[in-house]
């Protein structure tokens, strides 16, 4: 059963076909945002179709950009991040991070937004700076605590931090 397991989840990560560098950025930019150029965006939402294609697919799972898929796959991390190897974990990371972004962005507004040495994140309404990339990758670490749902169930509540005043 582990054998049929690491295949279909090779399967779905070889859906992905990430060529896209992410990484995480700060609540509080200290440079400018800007938009991303219209490849990336492209790539994004491409990545995000194939996640859900993917897991249609091979799981016969149907994800949807809302709260319910993405506890669905909070759970799925969970039960899979002892199960795959590091560079499977990285298109995952890479393939989820453009999943739950697109599923903040449609549940609470916001944008793609290209932070210039930190790269990309999701900008909220209120300002503040939504980290979907690292969220994954926190929750990919064996035995981590981390939760996409509960950072994503926290989307509301986020305020754009400013740093504290030197005393």
């Amino acid at each position: 059963m582990r054998i049929a397991r690491q295949i279909s989840i090779r399967t779905v990560a070889a859906a992905f076909a990430l060529c896209v560098w992410f990484s995480g950025c700060g609540k509080e930019p200290e440079s400018p945002l800007s938009e991303p150029d219209a490849t990336v965006l492209k790539q994004v939402h491409s990545n995000t179709r194939r996640v859900i294609e993917g897991m249609q697919e091979e799981l016969q799972v149907t994800l949807q950009l809302d709260a319910d898929s993405i506890l669905w796959l909070d759970d799925y991390i969970n039960k899979q991040r002892d199960l795959i190897t590091k560079d499977l974990r990285d298109q995952m990371i890479e393939g989820f991070g453009c999943y739950l972004g697109d599923s903040i962005i449609e549940v609470y507004g916001g944008r793609w937004v290209l932070h210039e040495s930190q790269g990309l994140c999701v900008q909220l309404k209120t300002d503040a700076v939504a980290l979907p990339f690292p969220a994954v990758a926190r929750q990919f670490a064996p035995g981590s605590p981390s939760s996409i749902f509960a950072m994503f169930a926290k989307v509301p509540e986020m305020k754009k931090e400013k740093p504290p005043s030197p005393r």
